[in-house]
């Protein structure tokens, strides 16, 4: 048996649902001191003592063990991947509550701290132990035998798949090959070599002299270090016209040292054109700070809803409470909805905190992101800015935890596990005893229902902070229009301001929250629609780019000439994007600039940073745009913002339609008037009495609450129930919802201690979106009150995971659990 000091119970950071759980491992003496929780280890595991990554979890004692496992069973640790943990108690404390919050597994949850390309590999390398002679083999022996000669050891990944993966197998198995376990990443540590003198100076200008001139690119490497001392290799070769071989030379013979230092690339940063200048606070963000400032000061967890109103300043108070933070020698954390949508953020900090700013974000490469990580991990960036996934960067010490536009639905996570930003934040203060700021201007439903029972302090900001009036609103019943002859995109009261903007030289935003030309085609004879083969759904129009695309898939193809039924040439477009909003604008104002916002448009590097360089500089005098352009952009000549469709997400079948359509108006209305003249916002709607809309025209949230919560209790939805989603998806439809049966059987069951006015069951249903990606999807669906939500996550865990017959399906099912689902679709 392996002597040892100690036992640790560590998470695998590749197991499955059927292996969910911790695994005990014994610490070589020799490792004891560097093992301890958090730090990323590597470890045999199963039969064939494969190495595996594994994150240390805690220590145990050996009297626990024994109860569970004989000592002698117990594998040692093969080796510590770091000197120090790679995630801190905190983190270790928080994936564990997220297995449990979230109902997924310890591999799952352990794995959003570690950052993208450090998940280790494996592969083998091949070597002969009995080499055969080519003469001796068959044509797919030879083939193989001298691909083996030829890649010096290559990765046996490198022959599956292919002719000769069985002669490779059967020289395995004879003993006339060997394999060895290679381990790797994708990405680590980078490396820059530093040359110096590894003799004194008199030595050196000796040497120099004796060497003869013939050697002159010799000289010329002794020379520059003579002079300039300690330089990077690189720097060193194109300065001088040296080789690596003969830098190495010098270093082989004693002259120069040559040393290895980890170097972090940082990505870049998008300067914009206007400065911001700070004119201090005003009463009601010096108000705003003061109640948050004694929580940063004596570190006190406390969780603050500030709704500040479009333009109230609350950026600059975020500074302020993050600069208290730093003096303190904490650090902070700035959770954004989306970081690449929001750049003058990103700018306005670093304009005020210099090089002490990491950004995290969709679009960094590995190396930028991984390099940022470690950054941020050895304490050089003590502020960090990003999107949800910011949240599992190796924070050690914040003093503040900030959630901007915390209503939006992108801080909610699409793929497992489903985790809720807003909430991990809260939790994340909780155990780091700091307090946690929601800004919005148009707040959750579910979190201002808490500042009314009290779990979460409110602080408003009502004014602009240039105390400008907020815009005036124009409401545009589209019906109207309809009926007088106007069948334009634009009604009449939207065309003269658009036009009395531009003669008074104002800037325009013009939001339409669908991308594209048009939303489906279909033949005009017949009513044949063309819908994606692989998702039964409908497929957009996408002029610029001449094809139909699935919106799910990325599927695409072009407008086929005749109608695939019924052979008729003709077809329609119905429906309205971006694309023929810029069309149709371009037609109306030929004189004006016009640019557009979307996901098509910024799918290149620089391409969002450029289309806002040419909005703020006046450049462009139209910006059509999807929700891209409702958040965190801050321009001062901004007079009109114009609404073409209010009512695209107001009918969506989601619970959250209607608190999202106020969201989303109010947020892009707010664009408008941010400098010394009011603006001007022009909606345009098929329901202008929805309550929802008319809170909007009328900038009353509190209103939109008073209607909105009522509904929301009379039909059992947040913050009065939670919601839990059960998808379950297979290329076969009926396997789908065979599981979904099974499934939903083992719920009943398991439910019956629960009181059935405690809980909702519904379905197994066919979902809203019923075939994604060639895949059947049944859903079941439970409201439940917030008291009962351990037990209710024990019950899905149960009934999904561990009582599931796994063997009376196929391994393509798939059952995705969300139990805190914000919609069904």
């Amino acid at each position: 048996m392996v002597h040892s000091i100690k036992y640790v119970e560590v998470v695998l950071l590749r197991q499955t649902k059927r292996i969910d759980r911790l695994f005990s491992y014994a610490v070589p003496e020799h490792l004891a001191e560097a093992t301890r929780p958090g730090m990323k280890v590597q470890v045999p595991f199963g039969k064939a003592n494969q190495t595996h990554e594994a994150i240390v979890v805690s220590e145990i004692s050996e009297s626990d063990l024994a109860e569970q496992v004989a000592l002698s069973k117990i594998k040692p640790i093969a080796a510590v991947c770091d000197d120090v943990p790679w995630i801190d108690h905190s983190a270790v404390q928080l994936a564990l509550w997220l297995r449990e919050q979230y109902i997924c597994t310890y591999s799952e949850a352990f794995s959003l701290f570690m950052p993208a390309g450090t998940k280790l590999k494996r592969d083998y390398a091949l070597s002969w132990l009995e080499k055969p002679s080519p003469e001796s083999l068959d044509v797919d022996g030879l083939s193989c035998f001298v691909k083996i000669e030829s890649k010096n050891k290559p990765l046996l990944s490198y022959f599956e798949g292919t002719k000769e993966d069985k002669k490779i197998q059967q020289w395995l198995k004879q003993g006339i090959l060997e394999k060895e376990e290679h381990l790797y990443t994708d990405v680590d540590d980078a490396e820059k070599f530093y040359i110096d003198l590894k003799m004194d100076l008199k030595h050196a200008e000796k040497l120099y002299a004796e060497l003869p001139d013939r050697f002159a690119a010799q000289k010329r490497l002794l020379k520059h270090v003579m002079v300039y001392g300690r330089t990077d290799e690189s720097t060193l070769r194109q300065v001088t016209g040296s080789t690596t071989a003969g830098i190495v030379k010098f270093v082989e013979k004693g002259y120069f040292t040559r040393e290895a230092e980890v170097v972090l690339t940082l990505p870049d940063h998008h300067v914009f054109s206007e400065e911001h200048t700070y004119l201090g606070l005003s009463e009601e963000q010096q108000g705003a700070f003061d109640t948050v400032a004694p929580f940063i000061a004596d570190q006190i967890h406390q969780t603050f809803l500030l709704h500040g109103v479009t333009g109230s300043g609350k950026t600059e108070v975020y500074m302020e409470w993050v600069d208290m933070a730093l003096q303190m020698g904490k650090q902070a954390l700035m959770m954004v909805p989306e970081i690449s949508l929001t750049p003058q953020m990103v700018d306005r900090f670093r304009r005020r905190f210099g090089d002490q700013v990491g950004v995290f974000h969709s679009r960094l490469n590995l190396r930028q992101r991984y390099d940022q990580w470690q950054a941020v991990k050895k304490g050089q960036l003590p502020i960090v800015i990003g999107a949800r996934s910011a949240i599992f960067s190796p924070l050690f010490k914040p003093g503040i935890i900030i959630v901007d536009e915390a209503h939006e639905s992108s801080y909610k996570s699409e793929t497992t596990p489903k985790y809720q930003g807003v909430e991990v934040a809260i939790r994340m203060g909780e155990l780091h005893n700091a307090p946690v700021i929601l800004g919005s201007a148009t707040p959750g439903i579910e979190h201002f229902y808490q500042t009314a029972v009290g779990s979460i302090d409110k602080i408003v900001m009502k004014k602009r902070f240039n105390e400008t009036e907020l815009p005036s609103v124009d409401l545009i019943d589209m019906r109207e229009e309809l009926v007088s002859g106007n069948r334009s995109i634009f009604s009449r009261r939207l065309h003269e301001q658009i036009g009395l903007a531009l003669r008074s030289h104002k800037q325009i935003m013009l939001l339409m929250n669908r991308k594209g030309f048009s939303t489906h085609v279909a033949c005009r004879a017949c009513g044949f629609s063309m819908k994606c083969p692989d998702c039964e759904v409908g497929l957009t129009y996408h002029k610029g780019a001449s094809h139909l695309r699935c919106s799910y898939c990325q599927y695409r193809i072009s407008i086929p000439k005749k109608c695939p039924s019924c052979g008729s040439p003709y077809f329609k477009h119905f429906g309205t994007g971006t694309e023929k909003v810029l069309e149709e604008t371009l037609k109306l104002f030929p004189q004006a600039v016009v640019d557009r916002l979307d996901s098509e448009t910024t799918s290149k590097k620089g391409d969002l940073e450029s289309i806002l360089d040419r909005f703020e500089s006046g450049e462009t005098d139209i910006l059509i745009g999807t929700q891209m352009i409702s958040k965190g952009l801050d321009f001062k000549n901004v007079g009109l913002v114009g609404v073409i469709a209010a009512d695209l997400t107001l009918n969506l079948p989601d619970f959250h339609a209607s608190e999202r359509t106020f969201q989303l108006l109010t947020q892009v209305a707010g664009r408008s008037g941010r400098g010394e003249d009011r603006g001007h916002v022009v909606i345009q709607t098929y329901e202008p009495d929805h309550y929802a809309i008319q809170a909007t025209m009328k900038h009353d949230f509190e209103k939109f609450y008073a209607d909105e919560i009522r509904i929301r209790e009379a039909f059992k939805y947040p913050p009065f129930f939670q919601m839990a989603s059960i998808l379950i998806t297979s290329p076969e439809n009926i396997e789908a919802q065979k599981a979904g049966d099974s499934i939903l059987r083992q719920l009943k069951d398991l439910l019956q201690p629960v009181g059935k006015e405690q809980y909702e069951l519904f379905g197994p249903s066919p979902a809203v979106y019923a075939k994604i990606k060639n895949r059947y999807r049944w859903q079941i669906v439970i409201k439940y009150k917030e008291e009962q939500k351990s037990m209710i996550n024990e019950i899905i865990r149960a009934a999904c995971y561990e009582k599931l017959d796994s063997k009376a399906f196929s391994e393509y099912l798939r059952v995705i659990v969300d139990p805190r689902a914000q919609s069904i679709l």
